[in-house]
């Protein structure tokens, strides 16, 4: 008997880790299509059309995200969600791609309500309530 439950427990709680690890990748894949959205938006230039074949062809990892494409096409946005998705709450990146966002013209409205939720409920809500205003008043 008691192997028997033993069994099941070991089960529910690999179903759980399988779960979990699906969860976190169809966020990377949501992220992904975000960042594959961007490239979309931008002059079709060479290097852009690599990148969007690339991104095409397989899921790639946050990390390579953030790195192959984010930054060098300087996809504030993106990167915003990407450091949300890693869980890498550094107030300086933040506040710098924040402005960045702010720079370029982009609209507030734009970026996921749900990361915006987040950040606030990790501790950036002063910049946030900083940006928010910073774009109404301006």
């Amino acid at each position: 008997m008691c192997a028997k439950s033993c069994n099941l427990a070991t089960s529910a709680s690999r179903t759980g880790e399988i779960l979990h690890e699906l969860e976190e990748k169809m966020e990377v894949a949501r992220i992904q299509l975000k960042v594959l959205d961007a490239l979309n938006m931008l002059r079709r230039m060479p290097e852009v059309a690599a990148a969007i074949g690339m991104l095409n062809e397989e899921l790639m990892d946050i990390t390579k995200l953030y790195g192959d494409f984010a930054e060098p096409f300087e996809l504030a946005e993106c990167k915003l969600a990407i450091v949300h998705c890693a869980g890498h709450y550094d107030p300086t990146l933040v506040e710098s791609l924040w402005r960045d966002i702010i720079d370029n013209g982009v609209s507030v409205w734009s970026v996921s309500v749900c990361a915006c939720a987040c950040m606030c409920i990790r501790g950036a809500s002063c910049l946030l309530l900083y940006m928010y205003v910073y774009v109404i008043v301006v």
